[in-house]
């Protein structure tokens, strides 16, 4: 279904396209396919790719389609973090089960894994920053320092609470510093966290940065990690 170029029809085209969509006048709306058809179907498609000329028609086709405020707002909300509360918050089974879906995928496809590396490596990336990643740490973040931010969160993630079992649990910078232990100019704020959750914060970084300075402040009173003396304490208790 493509739109119309004349303006005055486009308000019509959308609204009958609208009803499609929701079944009003739609006498197949709701039916599914069985099995067989729906195997038809998807393989009929498999390896097919649109032409240059389709994906420019269909470009042409969306333009001057304008979402609605509603729609807006829940696009805006589904990229915050997944903390959202209109449904499209990921439970931490979902997590688990996605990731370990596509490490299998990974294993049987190395291909398709070295395919993924080679095409959003350095600044083919979304999340490139400039190569910030390749700076150093400052001399002050060490193993041990580390250690005593895990201790002082009890060796579990502060965002989903599962505990370090086997592989340790990485130290995030709040601030997204690294040279947050060494620069007067930097707040050293420190959280331990699971590869899984540890891996979304390089998405809304705005929003994770206040998620946890929020966290550190009111439940922890601005401290988020042992001092040299308290982690002995801690190590004698335990």
């Amino acid at each position: 279904m493509t739109a119309p170029k004349d303006p005055s029809k486009l308000e019509e085209w959308h609204k009958r396209l609208r009803d499609v969509k929701t079944g009003k006048n739609n006498p197949f709306f709701g039916k599914h396919h069985d099995e067989d058809a729906r195997y038809k179907i998807g393989n009929g498609r498999r390896g097919k790719h649109h032409t240059k000329e389709s994906l420019e028609r269909m470009s042409e086709s969306h333009k001057g389609a304008i979402p609605s405020e509603e729609i807006r707002e829940k696009m805006s909300a589904a990229h915050m973090g997944n903390k959202c509360s209109l449904g499209f918050h990921q439970s931490k089974e979902t997590k688990i089960k996605r990731g370990q879906a596509i490490k299998q995928y990974y294993i049987d496809h190395p291909e398709a894994r070295l395919h993924a590396g080679e095409t959003h490596a350095g600044p083919k990336s979304h999340l490139w920053k400039g190569g910030v990643s390749f700076e150093p740490y400052c001399p002050k973040f060490t193993r041990e320092f580390k250690e005593r931010v895990r201790a002082f969160f009890g060796y579990r993630c502060v965002e989903c609470g599962v505990s370090q079992n086997g592989e340790k649990l990485g130290v995030h910078h709040v601030n997204f510093r690294k040279d947050a232990c060494c620069s007067e100019d930097a707040i050293p704020l420190f959280v331990s966290l699971c590869r899984s959750c540890h891996s979304e914060t390089n998405h809304n970084r705005e929003y994770w940065q206040q998620h946890f300075t929020e966290l550190i402040n009111t439940h922890y009173g601005g401290k988020c990690y042992f001092s040299k003396e308290e982690m002995v304490e801690f190590l004698d208790l335990h």
